[in-house]
């Protein structure tokens, strides 16, 4: 201990020497039944949640300030504190008493931080939970791992840019980042939208690779592909190593870890993904997000799997057949099954909190539970022929080994928490069995000696107690103290009663209470050895909660095809799309009138569109309609429309609506030259680009100058399928020199002075902006409006 401390009083001296290695870290320190904060972060608390700052007394001649909660109630604080970006280092009371003091032994055993938590209450349970490590070489080189503590999910992305590591990161959107003290693209930690970002000091190359080879049991990382030339080794050393300080424990359930490659899955940049509104709108309407109309799956793993599918659309056709098939084979089944699939629960996360020894003994009843629907599950999953189901039904294993166990060794209804014994169930332990029945001997005992002494004297209200300060105790009221024995000794005298003990209840007392004792010690060790019990299954319960949850899926997207009138696309790698009437999935749903379809058929040989058409007529509303099909088709949904045929693409890219970048001192215009200039640097001709309304925040000539400028790359550089909204109708020229562009447009019609949108797609060009009639609708007074329409005239 820190010689300085010994100024200190003991408890004082034992809290701070515990708290030097959690200096950043709020230290919950159990006193009793209380967890208590000393000092600044007594006052931190008290400021962050409402919490009464009150003070220990004295230490080393100063007040010890301090701020106390419930050990009870600890999950509620937990829960705020976290969600404000706070870790928390939980220091519980040992059963050992120290020797040359007298102090009860404290040691932290988990620290909480907003990416390393699995908790049920403590965790959105339908949200991934990533967290994330980053790592930057001299070249700007990136390294990037993120593991899923839920899941055990490890991957590492290696990336060569700024703009790819930022989409990445976008994508993945982790709770926690953890970064270096000498990182260069401190501009990339400051865009990050997450709950904590870390500076941590662990990213030696040495030091990664002991770790990964010690996590992974192996003398080399080729296995997994990785090496000593692999950048990304640095961050996912880091990430392990955190983990293990958090959660001081080992990592049983990360098994594997991959490199992720961005050819795997189609790419979507961090603007595309935000206007496209997967799962965060624009309006931060939560019904307003596609993964909201999509998702109504009945497990939160199959809820955060649907996102990350919806997050990551693959190029894998052959897979995505296969689940097309499975979809269409549960369309007469996924009633029946879902009910009982929902009673599975958060299966993914309850197994990591066995293998990480934290599970609490309703844990265990769930997962046995789970095993015994697992059998109904797979009764009605065999009579399918799919053979995509067939391999799901096969991967879903029945652990009819375990479950045995489970339901001998717990009881039905047991204890919150193994620290109040009554889990493990009577006849799993003979041991056990019998301290019980000496226990309940004893027990009995004290009630006869209560009876006996009440007949004895002639006294109904004696009650003999028991509590942790005095121990066994008789209790009478003052008013019949006249009538206590002379062998009684007074223990404690209240206000209207008084406490007695005797020489033989304090006999009792000890075997009673060292009875106790064994018996919680005994449960604890057998509840502990379960933990170990499910060790070797580690593979096959993992593999059986991910296909579990994958079922879930496709029995959501069997049900939404259904409910939502989605047809099922045809895939192929050419770069086409067909669709015949689509819909835009979030739009529609929010509709109480039918929407308006439209269609679009578009290829290599008629690959741009150049869209016109009034302000609000539905350009933009198309195009998002457009680019949501076609990712919720490679994310192996069906669709919105009466038939699809969906091209293969490599990127998709959308420049619909900026706003300024405050934050970066960028205007409007600069954000939209910003994402234009990536679409052309960075487009291929496999690639889908919707572009709406570029070069509005300049000029009305050079806007014009850019945007055609911009079409022209695009249609005889890139070549790349296009669809091109504008205002400037002189953009439509661009078709007499090029056979590959076509004129459509959105129209509307002037009724009673008044704009009706049509909302169809035509396919010819449209020179109508009507921006008065919009202005109309937006609550102008027609003296402005009229005022407005006669400077156009002069102007025209």
């Amino acid at each position: 201990m820190n010689k300085k401390l010994n100024i200190h009083i003991p408890i004082i001296q034992q809290y701070l020497s515990i708290k030097e290695k959690y200096f950043d870290i709020l230290l919950f320190y159990q006193m009793g039944d209380f967890y208590e904060l000393f000092y600044d972060d007594a006052k931190k608390i008290s400021g962050l949640l409402g919490i009464t700052l009150t003070n220990k007394g004295v230490s080393c001649g100063k007040i010890v300030p301090m701020a106390g909660i419930p050990c009870r109630t600890v999950n509620n604080y937990l829960h705020k504190l976290i969600s404000l970006g706070e870790s928390i280092a939980l220091c519980n009371q040992t059963d050992n008493i120290c020797k040359h003091n007298g102090l009860i032994e404290r040691k932290v055993i988990k620290v909480y931080t907003p990416g390393t938590i699995i908790e049920e209450g403590l965790v959105e349970d339908k949200e991934n939970n990533i967290l994330a490590a980053i790592w930057q070489n001299e070249d700007f080189y990136f390294g990037y791992s993120t593991i899923d503590i839920g899941s055990g999910d490890f991957f590492v992305y290696e990336l060569f840019n700024f703009k790819s590591m930022a989409d990445i990161i976008e994508k993945t959107n982790p709770v926690e980042l953890i970064y270096p003290d000498n990182f260069k693209s401190m501009d990339l930690i400051k865009k990050i939208n997450c709950t904590k970002c870390v500076r941590y000091w662990e990213f030696d190359l040495d030091t990664a690779i002991k770790q990964l080879n010690l996590q992974f049991s192996t003398n080399d990382l080729s296995g997994f592909g990785l090496n000593i030339t692999n950048f990304s080794l640095r961050s996912a050393g880091c990430l392990l190593q955190y983990i293990k300080n958090t959660q001081c424990t080992i990592l049983r359930h990360i098994k594997n870890i991959k490199i992720k490659y961005e050819n795997e899955n189609i790419m979507i940049d961090a603007s595309t993904r935000k206007s496209l509104e997967i799962t965060k709108s624009l309006s931060n309407i939560k019904t307003n997000t596609l993964s909201y109309i999509l998702d109504k799956t009945v497990t939160p793993m199959g809820s955060r799997m649907i996102k990350r599918w919806l997050h990551s659309p693959i190029k894998d056709i052959n897979l995505i057949k296969n689940r097309q098939k499975s979809i269409l084979s549960l369309m007469d089944v996924y009633q029946k099954l879902q009910p009982i699939l929902s009673q599975v629960g958060d299966f993914e996360r309850i197994l990591a909190r066995i293998f990480l020894k934290t599970a609490i003994p309703r844990d265990f009843i769930h997962v046995r539970n789970i095993f015994n629907i697992i059998p109904k599950i797979k009764y009605i999953l065999i009579k399918r022929k799919n053979p995509y189901l067939k391999k799901i039904y096969r991967k879903i294993d029945d652990f009819n080994n375990l479950n045995l166990i489970l339901k001998k060794a717990i009881y039905d209804s047991p204890s919150i928490s193994i620290k109040d014994g009554g889990v493990i169930a009577t006849g799993y332990n003979k041991k056990l069995d019998k301290l019980r029945e000496l226990n309940s001997w004893m027990n009995k005992y004290i009630n006869n000696l209560e009876k006996s002494e009440r007949e004895k004297l002639n006294l109904n209200s004696l009650k003999i107690n028991f509590n942790l300060i005095t121990g066994y105790y008789i209790q009478i009221s003052k008013t019949h103290k006249h009538l206590v024995p002379v062998h009684y000794i007074l223990k404690q005298s209240l206000k209207n009663v008084e406490r007695y003990i005797t020489p033989e209840l304090k006999k009792y007392e000890n075997r009673v209470f060292f009875s106790k004792i064994k018996i919680l010690s005994l449960e604890k060790k057998i509840y502990n050895e379960l933990f170990d019990i499910f060790l070797p299954y580690i593979n096959l319960l993992k593999k059986s909660s991910k296909y579990l949850a994958e079922l879930d899926v496709l029995l959501n997207m069997s049900e939404r095809a259904i409910t939502l009138n989605y047809c099922c696309p045809i895939l192929s790698y050419n770069q086409e799309i067909n669709i015949d009437d689509g819909r835009h999935p979030i739009i529609e749903y929010s509709m109480n009138k039918p929407f308006i379809t439209n269609s679009l058929k578009i290829n290599k040989n008629k690959r741009m569109l150049i869209i016109t058409g009034p302000n609000m007529g539905g350009k933009s509303t198309y195009m998002r309609q457009i680019a949501l099909i076609v990712l919720m088709a490679w994310s192996s949904s069906f669709v919105p429309a009466n038939y699809a045929e969906i091209g293969w693409f490599d990127q998709i890219f959308t420049r619909i609506g900026s706003i300024d970048d405050i934050s970066s001192n960028r205007s409007t215009f600069m954000v939209e030259m910003s994402e234009m200039s990536n679409i052309l640097n960075n487009a291929t001709s496999k690639s889908l680009i919707l572009i709406d309304e570029i070069g509005r925040g300049t000029s009305p000539q050079e806007g014009l100058a850019i945007a055609f400028a911009c079409a022209n790359y695009l249609i005889n550089k890139i070549k790349a399928i296009t669809l091109f909204a504008t205002h400037y109708f002189e953009l439509t020229k661009i078709k007499k020199n090029n056979k590959n562009v076509c004129n459509v447009s959105f129209n509307a019609i002037i009724k009673n002075k008044n704009i009706v949108y049509l909302y169809e797609l035509k396919n010819k060009p449209s020179n109508k902006s009507l921006g008065f009639y919009v202005a109309k609708l937006a609550g102008f007074p027609n003296r402005v409006i009229d005022n407005a329409i006669d400077i156009f005239k002069k102007n025209k």
